[in-house]
Order: C-alpha cells, then structure tokens, then sequence
C-alpha cells in the first residue's frame, strides 16, 4: 500500500480580504509557537513580517477582515475571523 496517498495535508494561512481581492499568507510549521499558557500559537505579526507586511499595511490596504484557516486535502475551514474595519 502506498503510504503517501494515505498522509493527511494540512496546511494553516491567514487571509487578508479586501472588497475586490483575496491575499492569502502560508503558515510554515516552523512559525508555530508555544506560548506562555502552554497553547499552540501563530503570531500574526510574525507572518507579517515575513511577507515584508506591518499591521499599518492592512491599514493602508484597506483589509476589511482577517481570517485564519486550515487546508485540509484542498479544502478550507474558517477557524477564527477578525474584522478589521470596526470604527470606535
């Protein structure tokens, strides 16, 4: 049997939505974390960073919701949203 079309591909990203436009930023397995509290983590800010992004980018690029995801087999799964277009 071959064990290769057994093994499960799971793949996270943060996507940037805008109103016209999708900018998805891969996660590599080496940017999980473990944090104080003894949880996986992902830092945003790390990612950011990685793809030559600050946080005031998203401001700048008019990002309208942040989603974290999971790929699994070509298909994705929303596991946390954030709206970034919140007056207050």
């Amino acid at each position: 049997m071959d064990l290769t079309k057994n093994k499960v591909n799971v793949q996270y990203a943060y996507v940037l939505i805008k109103s016209d436009t999708e900018i998805e930023l891969e996660i590599d397995q080496e940017d999980f974390i473990l944090n104080a509290d003894g949880e996986m983590d992902i830092p945003l800010e790390l990612i950011l960073r990685k793809n030559d992004l600050t946080l005031n980018d998203l401001y700048i690029m008019n990002i309208q919701k942040l989603l974290f995801i999971r790929k699994n087999n070509g298909q994705s799964c929303t596991l946390r949203q954030i709206c970034l277009n919140v007056n207050l």
